[in-house]
């Protein structure tokens, strides 16, 4: 399986501006466990909906509509369809202001109303 090499590098620049919340992240709020386990899948951009491609050996997950890699930085910020349901719940510039700005619940309420919280 060949990966494209900027979708790689893109990934890698990802988890560089994530790296400082790594381990030393604290959600403000008391969460259920599926849901801290979750937000912490999020921070990093792991989750079975856009890593089981590499178990199974099949392509990258592309998200239907714009036909570009399916990450969660993508779902939570880039994606036209959904746009209109995270900035409901946040308007942040950069996946690394959502995880250190924005309540924890006000994601987990996104990621619910997007249907996506069981497939993550």
């Amino acid at each position: 399986m060949l990966f494209n090499i900027t979708v790689v590098v893109e990934h890698q620049l990802y988890l560089q501006d994530l790296a400082c919340l790594v381990g030393g992240y604290k959600w403000k709020t008391c969460l259920l466990r599926r849901d801290s386990v979750l937000l912490s899948r999020l921070c990093i951009d792991y989750s079975r909906l856009t890593y089981s491609y590499l178990l199974s050996g099949d392509d990258i997950p592309e998200c239907g509509t714009c036909q570009c890699p399916l990450t969660v930085k993508h779902i939570l910020m880039d994606c036209v369809d959904f746009n209109d349901v995270c900035n409901g719940h946040f308007v942040v510039s950069s996946i690394k202001d959502l995880f250190e700005n924005i309540e924890a619940q006000n994601i987990i309420d996104s990621i619910k109303e997007t249907h996506f919280y069981q497939q993550l």
